[in-house]
């Protein structure tokens, strides 16, 4: 709102989503509608705006649209950009241009540009006016980057050498937050660089260390690398925790240089010791080093990376290794896997990646990130490998790794589990589900995370066996779900399995859970009960404004992705979510991302159309919806339609439902006993407004209903 002015707490309305802003000597009036119908906003002052169903409106509106581009998105301190306003629109004024709430110039002519100079250090956002009368249009906004990422260090540390890990790289615009590292927690709990996020502190022993370290962190470091070669890394760390911490791995340039690194506890936090990482390949040169983390609970202190073969003047053969998927994963007949690999060569180049089933080559790739999409043709276990080859023809063969490949039909997604909130180390605030299936001779464990206050971004799982003890990264199926296959097991044997979950800001380890192989994890509700999940869907959408949502998790969850046959032949106008962000086809912009399971969405189509989803089933018992005491757009889950005071059955008994509407807005008024939804519907939206906060439940959808 910052190009309407300020807020001007004199002028009041009848409406509560209606303001009034005062800028340069006149007033604008803002409203926002999410009635379905159109609606008159009538301020105190006299002034009446009119503002359509489900939309927003301004004084000042005009029906043109006006993009902002820079030449450069990362400057130096003090340096300048070219600012170009492009619009196909006719009676143009003037075009301001803005950097927050400055106006920085203007300009009355065509190309609409304006070079700005001296900008000062951080992150600078800038956007454009353009006037047409006494109305105006805003452009979307720009971010700048004014500075740059550099060593901590005078001089830049050296390899062979040692680093420091409090010695991250610092950025010229002050908070390094998402440039040189990226820390969950936001507040240094250190002591050493308390004007950053990263919690560092200072160690008699060991120097500038960092602690309190959790999953999906990253931390960068400027290096200068004296030698190409092969390297050895020795580094100090301690962890508190009785099962060890990590891991981590080492990136260049997006891609990783070194296997996982987990580590056994060292008994206290306070308690150092080594640990060696061989065969790092590293070219010569100056270069950012990153420090990825899957996998908290250590402290991280001293780098010492050591030369072991020198490649320079010479060419040696590459470093290869498979990374993606884990050994021993287990996918359908029919779905696509994607293969990836990392490769360097420290003396020279990767020309080419090439992917093998034994020794039947299945497919390549000649650009980092060294990855294919592969879909196998038959039922059988694959042994998959990547062969590496340089600038000189050198090869080299990754370790292989077995994936099995089964039918569709065998493969359940979890329909007998267990669901608990047990914990044997910290607590689930909301508990977690549990599934072990005997596929051959294998074992697929899933376990999943319930916990809604837990964001799926940066929520890892390792598998816990109990004895002997292991620790082993568990793959992500979806969001908080989690999955590994055990291979080669014995039929009768008995296991014994728990989860850590790692997240920002702690972790919590379910309790331990026997399976004996072959055997059924529970016991189902019917005789012979055979759950049947759908695997696609179908939504329909009417011509302009309905609601919408989807029981599907599809692989990709962007909004842009899902609504992709749509936005194709230009059939999406607006899509917003319950918070009003929207994604906006014709601005390319997209204030959604990801779609929530769960949520409904709004969405103004130009004509009746339709997509079909493809995914995994999202079981309504496994996921509750979150509700914020107000208004909130929901989504339907069960495969067929039911009555909606059925549905919402639990939220009535409470007293805690005022309201439901559908997209038409046909409403369920339970103090009134009155329901003109009739069903609520799978692929439908659905508006709810509740007096606290709360969640929703949707039954399981469970055919022995019928013989009660």
């Amino acid at each position: 709102m910052n190009a309407l002015g300020t807020v001007n707490t004199s002028i009041t309305s009848d409406y509560p989503i209606a303001a009034s802003f005062h800028q340069n000597g006149s007033n604008t009036y803002v409203a926002h509608n999410y009635k379905n119908v159109p609606i008159t906003v009538n301020f105190s002052d006299g002034y009446q705006l009119m503002v359509p169903a489900n939309d927003m409106a301004t004084s000042k509106d005009v029906n043109a649209t006006l993009a902002l581009s820079s030449n450069l998105t990362e400057i130096n301190a003090n340096g300048s950009v070219l600012l170009t306003a492009s619009t196909l629109e006719t009676g143009i004024s003037s075009v301001e241009f803005f950097n927050g709430n400055t106006l920085i110039g203007s300009d009355a002519t065509a190309p609409y540009e304006i070079q700005v100079s001296n900008l000062s250090p951080g992150i600078q956002t800038v956007y454009a006016k353009m006037y047409i009368g006494n109305s105006f249009a805003t452009s979307n906004v720009v971010s700048i980057q004014v500075g740059t990422q550099t060593s901590y260090l005078t001089s830049i540390p050296q390899i062979p050498g040692v680093l420091q890990a409090g010695r991250y790289d610092q950025f010229q615009g002050g908070n390094g937050q998402n440039i040189t590292y990226l820390d969950l927690s936001q507040d240094n709990q250190g002591d050493y660089r308390p004007d950053e996020y990263v919690d560092a502190f200072l160690d008699a022993q060991e120097g500038a260390a960092v602690g309190w370290i959790n999953s999906g962190e990253w931390i960068e470091y400027t290096i200068n690398v004296q030698t190409s070669g092969i390297y050895n890394l020795n580094f100090r760390y301690a962890s508190g925790n009785p099962n060890g911490g990590g891991p981590f791995h080492l990136e260049i340039n997006g891609s990783p240089i070194s296997s996982d690194v987990s580590m056994s506890s060292t008994g206290s936090w306070e308690s150092w010791t080594n640990k060696q990482v061989n065969q790092i390949a590293f070219n010569q040169g100056e270069q950012v080093l990153r420090i990825a983390i899957s996998g908290g609970e250590f402290n991280l202190g001293k780098m010492d990376f050591t030369l072991i073969e020198a490649t320079s003047g010479t060419n040696n053969a590459p470093v290869v290794s498979m990374i993606s998927p884990n050994t021993g994963s287990v996918i359908s007949l029919g779905s696509t896997q994607t293969l990836a690999a990392s490769a360097s060569d420290p003396g020279g180049s990767i020309a080419l990646v090439e992917f093998f089933d034994g020794d039947v080559k299945i497919g390549e790739d000649a650009t980092s990130p060294y990855q294919i999409d592969w879909e196998p043709s038959a039922i059988k276990n694959y042994s998959i490998k990547a062969i590496a080859t340089d600038n000189e023809n050198n090869k080299s063969t990754s370790q292989s790794i077995i994936i099995t490949v089964t039918n569709d039909a065998i493969v359940s997604d979890g329909d007998c589990f267990e669901t608990s909130s047990e914990a044997q180390i910290e607590s689930f605030s909301e508990g977690y589900t549990v599934s072990f299936e005997t596929i051959g001779n294998n074992v697929v464990v899933t376990f999943e995370l319930l916990d809604s206050d837990k964001d799926a971004n940066t929520v890892f799982a390792y598998l816990w066996e109990e004895s002997p003890f292991s620790e082993t990264i568990m793959e992500q199926v979806y969001e908080k779900k989690f999955s590994t296959t055990l291979t080669n097991q014995t039929i009768g044997t008995t296991l014994s399995y728990a989860c850590k979950f790692a997240f920002a800001g702690g972790m919590a380890v379910t309790k331990y859970f026997s399976y004996e192989v072959g055997s059924e994890f529970c016991t189902p509700t019917c005789d012979d009960l055979e759950l049947s999940s759908p695997n696609s869907q179908i939504i329909n959408f009417t011509s302009g404004w309905s609601m919408f949502s989807t029981y599907m998790i599809p692989d990709n969850l962007d909004i842009l992705n899902i609504l992709d046959p749509l936005q194709q032949n230009d059939q999406i106008t607006i899509v917003k979510d319950y918070e009003g962000l929207a994604y906006l086809p014709g601005w390319d912009y997209n204030g959604i991302g990801n779609i929530i399971i769960g949520q409904g969405y709004h969405i103004k189509t130009t004509e009746e159309c339709s997509i079909e989803l493809f995914g995994a089933y999202a079981f309504p018992e496994a996921n509750p919806i979150e509700l914020n005491a107000g208004w909130n757009t929901i989504g339907y889950l069960p495969i067929e339609p039911e009555e909606a005071e059925s549905v919402l059955i639990d939220l009535n008994s409470d007293n805690n439902l005022i309201i439901a509407k559908d997209y038409a807005g046909n409403a369920f008024l339970p103090e009134w006993n009155f329901n003109a939804i009739g069903d609520m519907k799978p692929g439908q939206g659905y508006q709810l407004k509740v007096v606290q906060a709360s969640s929703l439940t949707y039954r399981p959808n469970n055919p022995c209903d019928n013989n009660e």
